[in-house]
């Protein structure tokens, strides 16, 4: 799921289950938004073809899997080309060309920024910082306090001169629903009808939804395709809108939080072919991705009831990883889970989650470091995990 941004108006000066079954499609370097023809939204969606964006910045692009793709309009138009039916398929001369990015993960505590560039196999970071934010004024990523969020926002952006001028948003919550679906080959308005029918069958229908989804794997003998479909509210979208515009910042991309997880996993090539669950702390919650010979399957978002760092802590998530390890059990699958990697944690969450790890048979690390992430010198690729995934393209 990604909302793709051209110049939009008020930025130049200036969820099946939630969390659950499913992860977000892919970003601004990947899937893109879809309204849902058959409801009223407030969003209007320009179609294009192509990753690249309008006015300034057309001479840089990304590449995608999908023939469709959209560009996020809030006015109908954003002075750029008319839409051009393209397959872009990015060249080794336009990566090296492509825009510096600030990328920018918001989670219930902690904002995260790295700021850099997608490469061929991954990013490159020249910065990365991150701070807390105050206390409530985002929970499980809904808006409560807009001042207090801009205000902190604000600070962060000057104290580390982050740049302003493109920003990959990345952000989640139960708002989001999203579920992985094994579909036939078919056009893209066939495609958007199934999800929209599957989404509206299976209790996720909201008053005006985006829909979207990720390509996750294609069967060439079967020529079936396992995508990874979404729902939003588009109000929820129009508030991470609002948020940017009152912070002075001009959005590149808004794309959902464990997209980038996902991405991060494929240009990790020490993890290619494992089966593991990736932890990632969000304050008291916790993202877990399960992802079997290193493609992802399924994910939960559940909150922490113990202090973090304790030694009930790491009972707690010894019993969440138990109960993805009977999931890929019940599923009958041939490829157990042999390694459990944090990111976001710190030196005590990893201590105290040792033990109940190693009970289960399970190795047990912070995310590892991987030559396709550059990073500058002393900072860690699990500190940044999703913020670092959120730069990378296909």
């Amino acid at each position: 799921l990604c909302v793709p941004f051209g110049t939009p108006k008020g930025t130049e000066k200036g969820p099946a289950t939630s969390d659950s079954a499913g992860g977000p499609a892919q970003g601004r370097l990947g899937s893109c938004l879809r309204t849902n023809a058959s409801q009223s939204a407030p969003l209007r969606i320009q179609e294009r073809t192509d990753w690249r964006l309008p006015a300034a910045d057309s001479s840089t692009g990304y590449s995608s899997r999908l023939k469709l793709q959209s560009i996020f309009d809030p006015e109908g138009v954003n002075g750029g080309p008319s839409p051009k039916k393209i397959c872009a398929v990015t060249t080794a001369k336009e990566i090296h060309t492509m825009p510096v990015l600030t990328s920018l993960y918001l989670c219930n505590r902690t904002v995260y920024a790295a700021v850099g560039s997608p490469t061929a196999n991954g990013a490159k970071i020249t910065a990365a910082c991150q701070t807390e934010l105050p206390e409530g004024c985002l929970i499980n990523g809904i808006i409560t306090n807009e001042a207090e969020l801009t205000a902190a926002l604000q600070g962060f952006f000057a104290a580390n001169e982050l740049p302003t001028q493109r920003v990959a948003l990345a952000v989640g919550g139960s708002q989001f629903n999203h579920r992985v679906l094994t579909l036939p080959r078919m056009s893209e308005k066939k495609r958007a009808a199934v999800l929209t029918r599957e989404f509206s069958t299976g209790g996720a229908d909201v008053t005006a939804p985006l829909d979207d989804y990720m390509l996750l794997s294609t069967d060439k003998k079967t020529k079936a395709d396992t995508v990874l479909a979404t729902r939003v509210e588009s109000a929820v979208i129009e508030t991470y809108i609002n948020l940017a515009a009152a912070c002075g910042l001009k959005l590149y991309s808004i794309d959902l939080a464990l997209a980038g997880q996902i991405k991060l996993v494929r240009a990790t090539p020490e993890l290619a072919g494992k089966s593991f669950v990736m932890l990632q702390f969000d304050g008291d919650s916790l993202i877990a991705g399960l992802y079997e010979k290193g493609q992802y399957k399924y994910s939960t978002r559940s909150r922490l009831f113990n202090p973090r760092g304790t030694e009930a802590s790491g009972a707690e998530i010894g019993q969440k990883l138990s109960g993805l390890i009977q999931f890929q059990t019940a599923a009958k699958s041939e490829h157990p889970i042999k390694a459990v990697y944090f990111g976001g944690s710190t030196a005590a969450d990893l201590a105290v989650c040792t033990p109940a790890c190693r009970a289960l048979q399970l190795e047990v690390a912070a995310y590892p470091e991987t030559e396709s992430i550059k990073l500058p010198e002393g900072i860690r690729l699990a500190d940044i995990a999703l913020a670092a995934g959120n730069l990378i393209g296909r």
